[in-house]
């Protein structure tokens, strides 16, 4: 887009862009202008690779890589557990579900957590959100607590929720945290690339409570379902549509429209066939949700492609299917596949490198990978990542013109404003000011 020197918003939206002085027209009196003073605005940048909730619930549980083996897992458990005071539970969460599978029954493997610990509460949470294991201690708290509440088939929201494996003030502290490191960014929206639907529902009633709160949300939030092991269809339909319900009146700023989809490679042997993700792809895009699978690799690459073929054969033309890999099809393999040209194509997330500058070739590259391009990868490309009439009107402001720069320079930038939904949620001179007047009050007492 060519560059301008104003913008005209309403209501959240952009009126029009162009030339200041023949917006003279536009202005009333409750009419608002802000002089940015020679500074550059971009459309609000889009984290669309990243997880924004797991970085909430950051050194509040022991994190478990999912290519460890079990041994290793137990060991990291053992040395976690040390480490915790008297009455503290230990939850651990990431673990590989698949290493569950060589126990003959859940009975079974249900003891592991009494190997490592018996005195205090283990919970162990697997990297899907489907399977949880409790040591002994940690099932004789909550048999108490079914007891007290006559819950007589308790769910893993409501284990979860009983052992209080989180403290709510630590949570409501890492998330303001990690919404003033997005907002320094200058990013306006985020997509939850990747966590279990617990998490994603406790980080959605923490953003829910800060809207009843009155308090402004910097970032709006783009919440998935996400899953690295094949589940019923029927049930990935009831949890999106759950999800889309809790954010229906939310004005906006929560979204929950797409199912995430991790398979394949060497540290996920669960196995998605061709006939079940073309099951699970259409019974979703029958609802109008967006679909984003991980492929990692080549066979499950060309079963994403073969899926998404068909759910755009069927004519579900409006929702957005997401294909992020590192490994790219052939040009033959590309012709037996009509819809090709419609998928999105974008970098496999990675829990360890998720930087959008390590996967972009230039200052200008990373702008469109945060604004227009992860626009096109939530599905909001209509409505964000680039500064036009009717879409939304999310800013971010930089004292320099980012495109001139370096990548090593643009991802050491911060961000001197942030506008969401044409309201400034973010102004680093409003911010100096008010450190300035209460310096100035500390120093007269």
């Amino acid at each position: 887009m060519p560059w301008t020197d104003a913008v005209a918003c309403k209501d959240g939206k952009v009126m029009v862009t162009g030339n200041y002085q023949a917006m003279g027209e536009l202005e009333g009196n409750d009419t608002e202008v802000y002089d940015l003073n020679g500074k550059y605005m971009f459309p609000g940048f889009i984290d669309a690779h990243s997880s924004t909730v797991l970085a909430t619930f950051k050194d509040t549980f022991l994190e478990l890589d999912s290519a460890w083996d079990l041994d290793t897992c137990l060991g990291e458990i053992t040395n976690y557990c040390d480490d915790l005071p008297e009455g503290a539970t230990a939850f651990a969460y990431g673990f590989n579900e698949s290493l569950l599978e060589s126990y003959s029954s859940p009975d079974e493997y249900s003891r592991i957590p009494d190997e490592v610990e018996t005195d205090k509460a283990v919970v162990m949470l697997g990297e899907n959100g489907h399977a949880l294991l409790l040591n002994s201690v940690a099932k004789e708290m909550l048999n108490t607590i079914c007891q007290d509440e006559g819950v007589e088939q308790p769910g893993i929201s409501f284990i979860l929720d009983s052992l209080m494996i989180f403290d709510p003030e630590q949570l409501m502290e890492n998330f303001a945290d990690e919404e003033e490191r997005l907002t320094d960014k200058g990013y306006t929206a985020v997509f939850n690339s990747f966590s279990p639907s617990y998490f994603d529902n406790v980080y959605r009633s923490i953003l829910l409570e800060n809207i009843g709160d009155s308090n402004s949300i910097n970032q709006k939030f783009y919440g998935s379902f996400y899953m690295s092991r094949p589940v019923n269809p029927k049930y990935a339909v009831a949890v999106l549509n759950a999800g889309r319900t809790f954010c229906s009146e939310l004005e906006g700023l929560m979204h929950f429209n797409c199912l995430k989809i991790s398979a394949g490679g060497e540290d996920n042997p669960a196995e998605f066939s061709s006939e079940y993700l073309n099951e699970l792809c259409l019974a979703v895009a029958d609802k109008g949700y967006n679909i984003h699978v991980d492929a990692l690799d080549k066979e499950t690459l060309l079963k994403t492609y073969a899926a998404f073929n068909l759910v755009r054969s069927k004519g579900y033309s409006k929702i957005s299917l997401v294909i992020a890999s590192d490994i790219k099809p052939e040009k033959e393999e590309l012709e037996a596949f009509d819809y090709a040209h419609t998928f999105c194509l974008t970098y496999a997330s990675d829990k360890l490198n998720n930087s959008v500058f390590s996967h972009s070739t230039s200052a200008h590259d990373a702008v469109d990978n945060l604004t227009i391009n992860a626009a096109k990868i939530i599905g909001e490309n209509n409505r964000m990542g680039s500064i036009e009439k009717g879409k939304d009107a999310d800013f971010t402001v930089f004292e320099e013109d980012i495109l001139h720069t370096d990548l090593k320079t643009f991802s050491r930038l911060h961000a001197d404003m942030t506008v969401v939904g044409g309201e400034i949620v973010y102004d680093v001179d409003r911010e100096n000011f008010d450190e300035m007047v209460s310096l100035l009050m500390n120093m007269q007492m």
